[in-house]
């Protein structure tokens, strides 16, 4: 085998090329990583460790509470409830002119045991004809589902899950 720089020759006839760097090659190489290496400023490590504390600080302080949630709070038990529908009302027509409905529920369990509330303005939304037929609802059906009322603290209460998907 005869080699001449990086290419060779084989006894068979056939060649081969080696895929290597001449010096000039090394040495451009080194210029682009030493200019790539220049253009990057030099962190500051005190100044960037300040700067990711305050964030995951921030970061941590609105994970654990919104608003109105201050200081450690304490719940009661969870407590499995029924909540009846006692009444369906016609209310008033959205703006696209779907009707919207008044649905009135009263559990057994829980801080909200003790009167009826609108179930709309509980869970913060409209009403609507689909609504009321996609959840079947009507007069004397009832939802299940659990309710963790507030010990002490100042965090909103209470908490309520319905066993059913209202869609």
């Amino acid at each position: 085998m005869f080699t001449y720089g990086s290419c060779g020759f084989l006894l068979l006839g056939h060649s081969y090329c080696f895929a290597s760097y001449s010096y000039f090659a090394q040495i451009t190489l080194n210029n682009l990583k030493q200019s790539f290496m220049n253009s990057i400023p030099p962190v500051n490590y005190p100044r960037f460790a300040v700067w990711l504390a305050v964030i995951v600080a921030s970061i941590t302080s609105l994970v654990q509470g919104g608003s109105n949630k201050q200081g450690p709070c304490e719940w009661h038990d969870q407590e499995k409830f029924l909540a009846e529908i006692k009444e369906v009302t016609f209310l008033d027509f959205n703006e696209s002119g779907d009707s919207l409905f008044t649905v009135i529920l009263q559990l057994d369990r829980g801080s909200l045991s003790d009167k009826p509330f609108d179930l709309g303005k509980f869970k913060k939304i409209d009403i609507t004809r689909d609504f009321v037929s996609r959840n079947k609802i009507q007069v004397g059906y009832s939802f299940t589902g659990r309710i963790t009322d507030l010990k002490s603290g100042n965090c909103e209460t209470p908490v309520v899950a319905f066993d059913q998907k209202l869609r």
